[in-house]
């Protein structure tokens, strides 16, 4: 287990960012002065700073600003007759986190490809009362995706042919002329494969020369809650994480407490909370488990942020509730604001949370340890163990692929022991990511 710093840094709240001063606007006249903001930005007429993402910083480098101005242009111009076109299909049950990442990884391969990129998604990312829309095309209905529908190229995870989305970005010329459009039914994050891709992958470096930071500017360029989300987020952080060093803990499944007492033990580990100054603040769908936190450190754990949702009412997810949602976003950004962070191991929700943050530097919670996780990748959920060799078809090869190591789960799981052992002895096992 890694040693923490034995003293957490104490918040020091900047100024008021100037997406604060538009919170008091409607929805409809924030989202448009905030789309002039990334507008103006992009075209450098705006320097780059914490005044248009409530993340921070984009971080665009030249050729990423150019890619993006480039695809305002397209989606700007798009129309229906226009076939060549990603569709990104939200699962039905999936929640923040499995929208989110698959999103971000669409949107990824849509730059690559220089083609729009749809969503299809009529809960969660589809609320106008959550997001405001990146781009003037974004957002279609189901009358215009069954229209879409049998002219494109259909795949998904899970999928055990040809049409699997891991396939088909590791080995599919997708940059091809004739390459059809796609609609992608995933819940899975794989912007990884795309630098791996021996189609995709010198584009994707060019765009994103570092890596670890795909993901976080990525989703400070897509991600841009309302004032319905921002609002709250900022009167909390006033109130309670101003001039305090904060540790933010977050707790996906209630079977965590079962061994409460261990568990309190390793968050100490994480965060070095004995005999410091921090308070925690928790994020979790449940109210026993907020209650237990309570119990544990009843000076130093702050209020829930609402009596419901992840504040600590439900009890569980509600993937189609609205008011569940925006308080789950509430969280979700205010666990970015924390000076430190433990999120839940296989939790979407908490890579996210991480991936928002402006330092790598995250804790997971993994059975009864604590580990340290320096890069805003989030992990695969679980990889397709059928891509591991090289073939003709398929000469992508992952696991001596140093992005993918970072972000792929440790491949002995989906493994028979013979087959764990002859690639151990040929060094063809990736080198443990932490996830």
């Amino acid at each position: 287990m890694d040693s923490p710093d034995a003293a957490a840094p104490v918040a020091q709240l900047p100024p008021a960012p100037a997406w604060t001063a538009f919170l008091n606007l409607s929805r409809a006249q924030f989202c448009k002065t905030q789309d002039t903001l990334f507008t103006d930005l992009l075209w450098g007429r705006l320097a780059d700073g914490p005044d248009v993402s409530p993340f921070g910083p984009l971080g665009l480098n030249p050729s990423f600003r150019r890619a993006v101005l480039e695809y305002r242009t397209l989606a700007s111009a798009w129309v229906p007759s226009d076939k060549k076109v990603l569709v990104f299909k939200c699962y039905s049950d999936a929640g923040a986190g499995n929208q989110i990442l698959p999103m971000l990884s669409t949107f990824a391969l849509g730059l690559l490809m220089r083609r729009v990129v749809l969503l299809h998604c009529p809960h969660f990312l589809g609320a106008s009362e959550l997001f405001c829309p990146p781009f003037p095309t974004w957002h279609i209905d189901t009358a215009l995706y069954n229209r879409l529908r049998p002219t494109l190229r259909h795949v998904y995870w899970g999928n055990p042919g040809p049409d699997n989305v891991d396939s088909v970005v590791l080995c599919d010329d997708l940059t091809a002329p004739t390459a059809k459009g796609l609609v992608l039914d995933t819940n899975q994050y794989f912007v990884p494969g795309l630098f791996a891709s021996p189609y995709l992958s010198s584009r994707m470096r060019a765009l994103f020369p570092n890596p670890d930071l795909v993901f976080p500017q990525l989703l400070r360029l897509l991600f841009r809650p309302t004032p319905e989300v921002l609002r709250p987020v900022h009167a909390y952080a006033d109130a309670h994480f101003r001039g305090r060093a904060v540790a933010g803990i977050q707790i996906r499944w209630a079977q965590s407490l079962d061994g409460s007492r261990k568990l309190f033990k390793v968050v100490d580990a994480c965060v070095a909370l004995p005999g410091s100054d921090q308070y925690i603040f928790v994020s979790t769908m449940y109210k026993s488990v907020h209650q237990a936190f309570q119990r544990w450190r009843p000076q130093r754990v702050l209020p829930p942020t609402s009596g419901v949702g992840h504040g600590g009412g439900e009890g569980g997810q509600k993937l189609h509730n609205v008011a569940h949602n925006l308080v789950a976003l509430v969280d979700m950004v205010l666990l970015a604001q924390c000076q430190k962070l433990i999120v839940a191991h296989g939790s979407t929700f908490g890579y996210v949370a991480h991936g928002a943050r402006s330092t790598a530097e995250a804790y997971f919670l993994e059975a009864d340890t604590c580990v340290r996780r320096t890069t805003n990748q989030p992990c695969y959920h679980t990889a397709d163990a059928r891509n591991m060799y090289p073939t003709k078809s398929c000469p992508a090869h992952r696991q001596l692929h140093g992005v993918l190591n970072r972000t792929l789960p440790r491949w002995e799981v989906y493994l028979t022991r013979p087959v764990r052992r002859a690639m151990r002895a040929k060094g063809q096992i990736p080198v443990n990511s932490n996830c």
